[in-house]
């Protein structure tokens, strides 16, 4: 994938790397779920050690999801050329940032899981079939 320094250039990824970024996207909240569904069985110390890995993760993510968000909507990163990446990746980036609402530092489960249920489910929805 294409960088600029530390910066990501979105717009110029190929077809096949937009494929991967939202798969991996969705791969990693589908496993985020899982582990929340799996921490009902903990608690205490096991508890919180397991919620603590899923917010880290779930930080990642939208962090991740934010910086792209953010390079997709400067007019300098606009590539009307790459019919792909505007047509599925920055409509993409846009729903699973905007529907990303829990914050990074949430402690609720639910919060966390209704979250990366709209990462998963936007990121497979633009997923060309």
């Amino acid at each position: 994938m294409t960088k600029c320094g530390n910066t990501m250039e979105y717009s110029k990824m190929t077809k096949a790397e937009i494929i991967e970024f939202l798969s991996r996207m969705k791969s990693e909240a589908d496993e985020c779920m899982d582990r929340i569904s799996e921490i009902k069985n903990f608690t205490g110390s096991a508890y919180k050690e397991k919620l603590q890995d899923i917010r880290y993760r779930y930080a990642k993510l939208k962090e991740l999801a934010k910086e792209a968000y953010h390079y997709t909507h400067l007019t300098i990163n606009k590539n009307e050329e790459n019919l792909f990446y505007t047509s599925f990746f920055v409509p993409a980036i846009q729903d699973i940032y905007v529907h990303c609402d829990a914050k990074i530092n949430s402690s609720n489960p639910q919060e966390l899981f209704h979250s990366l249920y709209d990462i998963s489910y936007y990121a497979r929805y633009y997923l060309p079939k």
